[in-house]
């Protein structure tokens, strides 16, 4: 009987690491002078990046397990 995968694919894992890529950069770029976005900013920035880390965390745990 064949395995089934579980989690996500590797498809999906580099779609998802593409998509906060370019959103980490496009946050890195703006210029702006209101403090409440610059805020805001380092929020979301911080936020991508630690999802960012779990994607591919989890991603090479998930592929050492199966191993």
């Amino acid at each position: 009987m064949e395995k089934k995968n579980s989690g996500m694919s590797t498809v999906l894992t580099g779609l998802l690491v593409i998509v906060i890529i370019v959103r980490i950069v496009m946050i890195m770029g703006r210029k702006s002078s209101n403090s409440a976005h610059q805020t805001w900013d380092n929020t979301y920035l911080i936020w991508s990046v630690f999802f960012l880390c779990a994607i591919i965390g989890s991603f090479f745990w998930s592929r050492r397990k199966k191993e």
